[in-house]
Parts: C-alpha cells; sequence; structure tokens
C-alpha cells in the first residue's frame, strides 16, 4: 500500500496557534542576548551568577529572579530560561545568581526563619549591584520569585523602596509557619492519608510552635505523633518543667500579605490550580484582597487552571513532570504584562 502524503497533509497538523509558538521560538533563537558575569558580596555571602542582556537601547529595565528553598544554581537548572527568555523578549536583562553554596556561590543560608531576612539582604544587594551597570535604568529594576522567594521579596519591600515591579509565583498568603504546616499535609495527602488526617495534622504542625501553655503543646504533639508519617515521637516529648514557649524569628512569623496590601507598586501574581506546595485557592483570595487595598491600577492575580507548584502541566499536583512544560497561558500573561509597565 503506498500513501499519497502531500505538501497540504503535512501542513494540516499545525494550527495558527502552533505556528505562533514556532515563530516565538525562532524569534527567541535568533535574538542576540549577551551575556555577562556577576558576582558581588552580601554580609557573609559570595553570589555569582550572570546578567543576560537583550538587544535594545540602554538604559534597560531589569528583572531580578527569586529562587524557591530548595538548592538552585542561577538557572534553576534550565528551568528558569523558557520564563527568562520572555523577559527577554519583551526587552528586559535578566539577573540571577547561584544560591549560597550551590556551584559558585558561597556561604551558608539558616536552616530557620532566619533565612528570609538573609535572603532578602541578598536581593537588596543585589539591586544595588545592578543600579551601577550603565546598561540598566535603576529606576526600572524589579523581582520575579516562586515559592520561598514569594515571602523574600515582600521582605525586601518591607525594607527598601528600590524594587520598582513585582511578579510572585506560587506564593504562600500567610506566615512561614501556616505554609510549613500546609506543605506537610499536602504531603500527607500525596502518601494516601484522608483530607481529614491532613487537616488534623496541619492545625498541630501551626499550633505546635505558637503554643502558650504545656498543655496545648502536649495536645498538638500527641495528634503529630499518632500520624506515622510525619516522623514525630514520644521521646521528644519535654516535661512541663523543661518546656517553654517557642522562640519565633520574624522570618518564621512575616505574612507577605501584610506588605503587598500597602504596596505601592504593580504586582503579578500567578496560581496554579493543581498546586500541592501552597494552598492556591487561600493564597489567590488572600492577594486579591491585598492587591485591591493596595489599588495599584496594573496589579492583577492570575489563576491558571490545570498547573501545579511551578505553573507546569500536572495531573493531581504530586508527581513531579518536567517543570520546563509551563502553561503557556502563564508565559504569555507574563511577558504582556512586563510589556506594559513602561
Amino acid at each position: 500500500m503506498t500513501h499519497d502524503i502531500s505538501e497540504r497533509s503535512l501542513l494540516k497538523p499545525f494550527t495558527q496557534a502552533a505556528w505562533i509558538s514556532v515563530l516565538l521560538c525562532l524569534s527567541v533563537f535568533l535574538s542576540t542576548t549577551a551575556v555577562e558575569p556577576v558576582d558581588f558580596a552580601s554580609g557573609d555571602f559570595s553570589l555569582v551568577g550572570e546578567l543576560q542582556l537583550p538587544d535594545g537601547e540602554a538604559p534597560l529595565p531589569a528583572i531580578i529572579m527569586v529562587h524557591g528553598s530548595a538548592d538552585s544554581d542561577r538557572t534553576d537548572w534550565g528551568k528558569y530560561q523558557p520564563i527568562m527568555d520572555r523577559m527577554l523578549a519583551a526587552g528586559f536583562a535578566v539577573l540571577c545568581w547561584d544560591k549560597p553554596g550551590v556551584r559558585a556561590s558561597r556561604g551558608r543560608l539558616a536552616s530557620d526563619g532566619e533565612v528570609i531576612k538573609q535572603r532578602a539582604s541578598i536581593l537588596l544587594d543585589g539591586v544595588e549591584q545592578l543600579k551601577l551597570h550603565p546598561a540598566i535604568d535603576p529606576d526600572r529594576i524589579g523581582a520575579w520569585g516562586i515559592s520561598q522567594g514569594v515571602v523574600v521579596v515582600p521582605m525586601a519591600l518591607h525594607e527598601a523602596e528600590d524594587i520598582a515591579f513585582v511578579i510572585v509565583v506560587s506564593g504562600p498568603g500567610t506566615d512561614g509557619i501556616a505554609q510549613t504546616a500546609h506543605i506537610q499535609a499536602r504531603k500527607l495527602i500525596c502518601r494516601g492519608y484522608s483530607e481529614e488526617v491532613a487537616k488534623l495534622a496541619e492545625i498541630s504542625l501551626s499550633g505546635l510552635p505558637r503554643s502558650s501553655t504545656h498543655e496545648e503543646y502536649l495536645g498538638h504533639m500527641q495528634t503529630l505523633i499518632g500520624i506515622p508519617a510525619l516522623g514525630y515521637k514520644a521521646s521528644w516529648i519535654d516535661a512541663e518543667d523543661e518546656w517553654s514557649p517557642w522562640d519565633l524569628s520574624e522570618g518564621s512569623t512575616f505574612n507577605p500579605i501584610d506588605v503587598i496590601a500597602q504596596s505601592t507598586i504593580p504586582v503579578l501574581t500567578f496560581f496554579g490550580e493543581l498546586d500541592m506546595q501552597v494552598d492556591p485557592v487561600q493564597g489567590f483570595a488572600a492577594y486579591r484582597q491585598a492587591l485591591a487595598a493596595a489599588g495599584h491600577p496594573l496589579s492583577a492575580a492570575v489563576w491558571i487552571e490545570g498547573a501545579g507548584h511551578t505553573l507546569n502541566r500536572t495531573q493531581s499536583g504530586c508527581t513531579d513532570i518536567s517543570a520546563r512544560n509551563h502553561v503557556p497561558e502563564y508565559l504569555d500573561k507574563l511577558e504582556n504584562w512586563i510589556r506594559s509597565l513602561w
């Protein structure tokens, strides 16, 4: 049997949307992007990364990429590049560095809530470094942050007024204690526990560090010990004469929503429907309310259906699939929004 494969039949499967995607990819590939090494000090940390500069007339607007909590290099092992490409296509320079202790960067971040303050200071020092570059407009430097980075960026805004706009992805609408409790509860769901058990765990995980009495502390510990997957042990329980309320760091109790609600700069935020690391419903509602209170006309909260924590396509949010497989709606809205800024 022979098949008559005409030129028309070869082209037919490519819809108009597909051709547009191909042309966008070609335009990024063919564009000229200069890459410059960057290194700077911030307190006890030494940061090394790169500045990607698009074609365009200086001074250019710029975006600093702010990592989540995981160990990440300057492009998060390549996951950021599709996002950076959209920023570059819109005429924005992009700066990102290896996190402390990763690849070329030196230093060790705290393992508790203090990490938020440390990273906010690094971000602000990065802004100062970028302001010195002759190709960058010092008044048009913004920040893109994901996950823990969404807490870092508002902390930096709380400390200084040097950030001109903010893009936040999959960020918590609560403080660090509640967010940590939520992550652990969602992990139980992914391991087959019921919503009822996960909710009990979340209440006690959030309540344990806030306990003001030994009786309250003991109740939360007993609940957590009763859920084996959490790993709590009876031997960990402090006797009443040995126990005292936890000394919570500012980073643990910091709520980014409080800063966003008073911000005067444009803010764009994204939430994925199937995110299992933050509560997208609570976060989306909290950010919409905060952005309405702040009142900037360009600010917006965007809901992305079928997307996981990194706004990649996912079936349940529990399984890790390529974080490079971003939902196109996210990349399109991101690029269109930053183009609208100036």
